[in-house]
């Protein structure tokens, strides 16, 4: 139940980070037009690293399943 806790904590972090890092894209591009080309780098990296997330999430859910999977093999031998 921790660890399922600490990997929520992380959750909410990240996503809090990848909010932020948006707003500043956004921000950036609003408030100074010279350097509007840099605004995209942000929404990519955002959005990377919630696909990134997602893709270790699926992957942890994909392990658990697995190891559940085996020990219910086990107890009805």
């Amino acid at each position: 139940m921790a660890a399922q806790n600490s990997l929520r904590l992380l959750d909410l972090i990240t996503t809090t980070f990848l909010f932020f890092a948006s707003i500043a894209g956004l921000y950036q591009a609003l408030n100074f037009p010279d350097r509007s080309g840099m605004w995209p780098t942000f929404v990519m990296a955002s959005l990377l690293l919630f696909v990134g997330l997602h893709l270790v999430n699926l992957l942890r859910g994909l392990i658990r399943h697995h190891e559940h999977k085996e020990v219910a093999k086990e107890l009805t031998k």
